[in-house]
Protein backbone atom coordinates (compact mmCIF):
# COMPACT_ATOMS: atom_id res chain seq x y z
CA UNK A 1 0.00 0.00 0.00
CA UNK A 2 1.24 3.45 -0.78
CA UNK A 3 2.18 5.79 2.17
CA UNK A 4 2.36 9.13 -0.27
CA UNK A 5 0.11 10.51 -2.81
CA UNK A 6 1.57 11.84 -6.06
CA UNK A 7 1.33 14.94 -7.31
CA UNK A 8 -0.63 14.93 -10.76
CA UNK A 9 -3.35 17.23 -12.72
CA UNK A 10 -6.56 16.04 -12.19
CA UNK A 11 -6.88 15.57 -15.92
CA UNK A 12 -3.93 12.69 -15.99
CA UNK A 13 -6.15 10.71 -13.77
CA UNK A 14 -9.73 11.65 -14.14
CA UNK A 15 -11.97 11.05 -17.64
CA UNK A 16 -14.74 12.95 -16.56
CA UNK A 17 -16.11 14.67 -13.25
CA UNK A 18 -19.01 16.20 -13.10
CA UNK A 19 -20.23 18.90 -10.55
CA UNK A 20 -22.87 18.90 -8.66
CA UNK A 21 -25.46 15.71 -7.25
CA UNK A 22 -27.59 13.59 -9.59
CA UNK A 23 -30.94 14.28 -6.82
CA UNK A 24 -31.41 16.41 -3.61
CA UNK A 25 -32.31 13.78 -1.34
CA UNK A 26 -30.34 11.84 0.92
CA UNK A 27 -32.50 8.87 2.11
CA UNK A 28 -31.00 6.86 5.14
CA UNK A 29 -31.56 3.25 3.20
CA UNK A 30 -29.62 4.65 -0.31
CA UNK A 31 -26.37 3.85 -1.57
CA UNK A 32 -23.51 5.86 -0.67
CA UNK A 33 -21.82 8.00 -3.54
CA UNK A 34 -18.35 8.29 -3.32
CA UNK A 35 -17.75 12.10 -4.09
CA UNK A 36 -14.51 14.40 -4.44
CA UNK A 37 -15.43 16.16 -1.46
CA UNK A 38 -14.91 13.09 0.47
CA UNK A 39 -11.09 13.62 -0.23
CA UNK A 40 -9.36 16.32 1.75
CA UNK A 41 -6.84 18.28 0.56
CA UNK A 42 -4.01 16.20 1.55
CA UNK A 43 -5.39 12.99 0.13
CA UNK A 44 -7.16 11.36 3.09
CA UNK A 45 -10.81 9.86 2.92
CA UNK A 46 -13.26 12.33 4.79
CA UNK A 47 -17.00 10.94 5.35
CA UNK A 48 -18.50 13.38 7.68
CA UNK A 49 -20.36 14.84 4.54
CA UNK A 50 -21.79 11.30 2.91
CA UNK A 51 -24.64 11.33 0.87
CA UNK A 52 -26.49 8.44 -0.48
CA UNK A 53 -28.58 7.92 -3.82
CA UNK A 54 -32.58 6.77 -3.76
CA UNK A 55 -33.34 3.65 -4.89
CA UNK A 56 -35.54 5.00 -8.00
CA UNK A 57 -31.97 7.14 -9.12
CA UNK A 58 -30.55 3.83 -9.09
CA UNK A 59 -33.16 2.03 -11.02
CA UNK A 60 -33.39 5.02 -13.77
CA UNK A 61 -29.36 5.11 -13.76
CA UNK A 62 -29.37 1.19 -14.45
CA UNK A 63 -32.21 1.95 -17.33
CA UNK A 64 -29.71 4.17 -19.03
CA UNK A 65 -27.21 2.16 -18.64
CA UNK A 66 -28.75 -0.29 -20.52
CA UNK A 67 -29.43 2.15 -23.69
CA UNK A 68 -25.69 2.57 -24.64
CA UNK A 69 -24.81 1.15 -26.87
CA UNK A 70 -21.87 -0.55 -25.62
CA UNK A 71 -20.12 -4.10 -24.34
CA UNK A 72 -19.59 -2.00 -21.44
CA UNK A 73 -22.79 -1.81 -20.60
CA UNK A 74 -24.23 -5.34 -20.99
CA UNK A 75 -21.09 -6.36 -18.73
CA UNK A 76 -22.20 -3.40 -16.28
CA UNK A 77 -25.73 -4.76 -16.35
CA UNK A 78 -24.41 -8.44 -15.62
CA UNK A 79 -23.13 -7.22 -12.73
CA UNK A 80 -25.92 -5.34 -10.86
CA UNK A 81 -27.74 -8.08 -11.30
CA UNK A 82 -25.34 -10.29 -9.71
CA UNK A 83 -24.33 -8.35 -7.13
CA UNK A 84 -26.88 -5.37 -6.07
CA UNK A 85 -28.43 -6.25 -2.98
CA UNK A 86 -31.95 -4.48 -4.00
CA UNK A 87 -34.15 -6.92 -5.97
CA UNK A 88 -36.10 -3.90 -7.24
CA UNK A 89 -32.79 -2.42 -9.03
CA UNK A 90 -31.72 -6.33 -10.17
CA UNK A 91 -34.87 -6.30 -11.81
CA UNK A 92 -34.63 -2.49 -13.34
CA UNK A 93 -31.05 -4.83 -15.08
CA UNK A 94 -32.70 -7.85 -16.38
CA UNK A 95 -35.11 -5.16 -18.05
CA UNK A 96 -32.42 -2.82 -19.31
CA UNK A 97 -30.66 -6.36 -20.94
CA UNK A 98 -33.77 -7.27 -22.39
CA UNK A 99 -34.03 -4.02 -24.21
CA UNK A 100 -30.74 -4.73 -25.99
CA UNK A 101 -30.49 -6.32 -29.51
CA UNK A 102 -31.74 -9.92 -29.66
CA UNK A 103 -27.51 -10.99 -30.41
CA UNK A 104 -26.50 -9.56 -27.14
CA UNK A 105 -30.05 -10.22 -25.06
CA UNK A 106 -31.43 -13.27 -25.99
CA UNK A 107 -28.16 -15.29 -25.16
CA UNK A 108 -27.53 -13.55 -21.46
CA UNK A 109 -31.45 -14.03 -20.61
CA UNK A 110 -31.00 -17.00 -21.11
CA UNK A 111 -27.97 -17.53 -18.99
CA UNK A 112 -29.75 -16.04 -16.47
CA UNK A 113 -32.70 -18.61 -16.71
CA UNK A 114 -30.17 -21.15 -16.73
CA UNK A 115 -27.92 -20.75 -13.77
CA UNK A 116 -28.42 -22.11 -10.68
CA UNK A 117 -27.77 -19.19 -8.56
CA UNK A 118 -29.47 -16.74 -10.30
CA UNK A 119 -32.46 -15.06 -7.53
CA UNK A 120 -36.07 -16.83 -8.67
CA UNK A 121 -37.16 -13.56 -8.94
CA UNK A 122 -34.97 -12.29 -11.47
CA UNK A 123 -35.10 -15.73 -13.20
CA UNK A 124 -39.19 -14.99 -13.24
CA UNK A 125 -38.52 -11.23 -14.62
CA UNK A 126 -35.86 -12.60 -17.01
CA UNK A 127 -38.44 -15.66 -18.58
CA UNK A 128 -40.77 -12.84 -18.56
CA UNK A 129 -38.82 -10.73 -20.82
CA UNK A 130 -37.38 -13.67 -22.90
CA UNK A 131 -41.07 -14.22 -23.74
CA UNK A 132 -41.47 -10.82 -25.32
CA UNK A 133 -38.59 -11.47 -27.86
CA UNK A 134 -39.44 -12.61 -31.55
CA UNK A 135 -36.43 -15.25 -31.35
CA UNK A 136 -36.27 -19.02 -31.99
CA UNK A 137 -33.82 -19.43 -28.97
CA UNK A 138 -36.00 -17.99 -26.93
CA UNK A 139 -38.88 -20.19 -27.79
CA UNK A 140 -36.88 -23.34 -27.87
CA UNK A 141 -35.79 -22.29 -24.17
CA UNK A 142 -39.55 -21.57 -23.31
CA UNK A 143 -40.54 -25.27 -24.89
CA UNK A 144 -38.14 -27.02 -22.87
CA UNK A 145 -38.99 -25.10 -19.80
CA UNK A 146 -42.94 -26.29 -20.56
CA UNK A 147 -41.77 -29.46 -21.67
CA UNK A 148 -39.88 -30.81 -19.01
CA UNK A 149 -41.10 -33.83 -16.64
Amino acid sequence: MKTAWQAAPLSDVLTDAKSGFACGENPAEGMFQFRMNNITTDGRLDFSKKRRVPRDTRSQATYWLGQEAADAAAAGLKEIIASDDDVQVRNQAVFALSQRPNDESVPALITLIRSRDTDPRIKKQALFWLGQKDDDRALALIEEILTRK
